[in-house]
């Protein structure tokens, strides 16, 4: 194995730790490991599981972001239906200071 080859890996590796780290807009929608520097070294083989584990939790994490984000948008979407179908001589507003 090269010293280069070790280096590019852990170069990568690390890129990888930082966007999973930063969180969801960092992550990358598809990797694909980049050519030219060979296969991944086997003494980084444990880096690299603990680099998919976290960028797998992060990933989890932005889906149940986005299901609570559906849910909010959900929510709101009912509150203005109802208001818009509301009669007139409902109030929408309560105004406690007067």
């Amino acid at each position: 194995m090269s010293a280069d080859r070790l280096r590019a890996w852990e170069l990568v590796l690390t890129e990888l730790e930082r966007a999973a780290a930063l969180g969801a807009d960092q992550l990358p929608e598809e990797w694909e490991p980049p050519s030219g520097i060979g296969p991944i070294p086997r003494g980084l083989e444990a880096r690299a599981r603990a680099v998919l584990v976290r960028l797998d939790r992060a990933r989890a994490d932005v889906g149940r972001r986005r299901a609570e984000v559906v849910a909010e948008l959900a929510a709101l979407d009912e509150a203005r239906a109802a208001r818009r179908s509301a009669s007139p001589s409902i109030p929408v507003y309560l105004d406690i200071s007067a």
